[in-house]
């Protein structure tokens, strides 16, 4: 919350905002900017868990937009020629930036492209939290068993714009109107009970406590002093010359 503060106490010392927060401790190893460069930025972390011999497996998370890339076919031929511990996840949320999917994507499952290379695709129900972790387990523990990569396909909705005030002309009227029908967070508070055991009143106190922590680290990054001008020429490793008369 610090970090979306613009304070100095933030992942990235405030200077990365929603898009560049990073946690190398909890093994977030750093949003970017450039679209589809998780998977080759994927492949380098999961190469360093393989030369190490560590358990972990590396999830790259990327959108149907970004999987004409072409990082997104070099990481996932090259994670299949070296059984990488990785999971190529595809949010495939009908749009990338204003474009439907039917106008850059000509399949119609991006996961079908995994056999090209060589392991296994599957496409699951985005919006049904426990199919998704259903089958990033699956996954996971075949990578940790040495079987390679895997690329997951979330069919799911965007039923937020791309930027904050996004009239989204490029939907229907009736999708503008009724996008928060594909809800997951929804749908899972419909199901978990027989799932999960869980009752009104438990899942209730649950997203109580949920949005108390949420609204304490608010209050507590909006009270925090913002860095000094001075940080402005911190990890600045080159300036140009000013000539002086």
């Amino acid at each position: 919350m610090a970090e979306l503060f613009a304070k100095a106490q933030g992942y990235s010392r405030g200077r990365g905002g929603s898009m560049h927060i990073a946690d190398v401790a909890a093994g977030v190893l750093g949003a970017n900017g450039i679209v589809g460069q998780s998977m080759g930025l994927g492949i380098g972390a999961a190469l360093s868990i393989q030369v190490q011999n560590r358990p972990n497996v590396v999830v790259a998370f990327f959108g149907e937009g970004a999987s004409g890339a072409g990082i997104a076919h070099e990481a996932m031929n090259m994670a299949a020629i070296w059984k990488l511990p990785i999971i190529f996840f595809c949010e495939a949320n009908r749009y990338a930036e204003l474009s439907p999917f039917s106008t850059h994507v000509s399949l119609e499952h991006i996961s079908d492209r995994a056999s090209a290379y060589g392991f296994p695709g599957e496409t699951v129900d985005g919006e049904d939290v426990f199919a998704v972790y259903r089958s990033v387990r699956a996954a996971a523990e075949r990578a940790r068993a040495g079987g390679g990569p895997t690329l997951i396909e979330a069919k799911t909705y965007r039923w937020h714009g791309h930027y904050e005030g996004d009239p989204q002309f490029y939907k229907t009227a009736d999708e503008r109107k009724n996008g928060q029908a594909f809800d997951p967070i929804a749908r899972m508070k419909a199901n978990v009970g027989v799932i999960a055991g869980l009752t009104p009143e438990r899942l209730a106190e649950i997203e109580g406590n949920a949005d108390a922590v949420i609204r304490s680290a608010a209050d507590w990054a909006d009270g925090l002093q913002s860095a000094p001008a001075s940080a402005m020429h911190e990890d600045v490793y080159a300036e140009s010359a000013h000539a002086t008369a």
